[in-house]
């Protein structure tokens, strides 16, 4: 009996709460070390693979919606308080506005 949680049905479960985005950070690392502690090599392995593609395929959004959302935040606020708020060092914000 397959006991290995729906990942589709705990993501849409997931998205129907009002979720921060710390409680979408430790679902992300749950799942991770979820997939590390696999005993089944083979299971493991298909499970890693999964989620290697998957932040593979996301890589490139979130880096323009990382960006976008810093360049909107720049408006208003300072280099240093844009870092305060995202938990960003100044110099690592400037690199992200600038799409680095």
């Amino acid at each position: 009996m397959d006991t290995t949680p729906n990942t589709d049905t705990a993501l849409e479960a997931a998205a129907e709460e009002a979720l921060t985005a710390r409680d979408w950070v430790t679902l992300v690392k749950i799942s991770i070390e979820q997939a590390l502690s696999t005993q089944d090599s083979v299971e493991r392995a298909r499970v890693i693979t999964g989620i290697l593609g998957a932040v593979k395929d996301a890589n490139a959004d979130l880096k323009a919606a990382r960006q976008a959302d810093v360049l909107k935040l720049r408006e208003t606020l300072t280099l240093r308080e844009v870092g305060e708020k995202i938990g960003m060092s100044t110099p690592r914000v400037d690199q992200v506005a600038k799409g680095k």
